[in-house]
């Protein structure tokens, strides 16, 4: 993924995405889906973020660990956010 660019999640009527360890490229860490969907963009300006400065440096992108709750059942995906080139 790339800054400025939408994930779209789409399942069941009720969903949770949430993200893991406190780190999150968004205000907040936690998303309850509207009519089975949740839509999330990826901040224009997160590379300018001084609190993945480090991982930037070291990995040129920043990942994020993430899960997704549905019907009391966890899955643990991850996204890569790179620059746009």
């Amino acid at each position: 993924l790339h800054p400025g660019q939408k994930i779209v999640f789409a399942g069941p009527d009720e969903f949770t995405i949430f993200f893991k360890e406190g780190k999150s490229p968004f205000k907040k860490s936690e998303f309850k889906s509207k009519d089975g969907v949740v839509i999330l963009q990826i901040p224009r300006n997160l590379f300018e973020d001084n609190r993945f400065s480090e991982e930037i440096y070291r990995n040129a992108g920043i990942t994020f660990n993430y899960g997704v709750v549905v019907d009391g059942k966890v899955t643990d995906p991850s996204i890569r956010i790179t620059p746009t080139i």
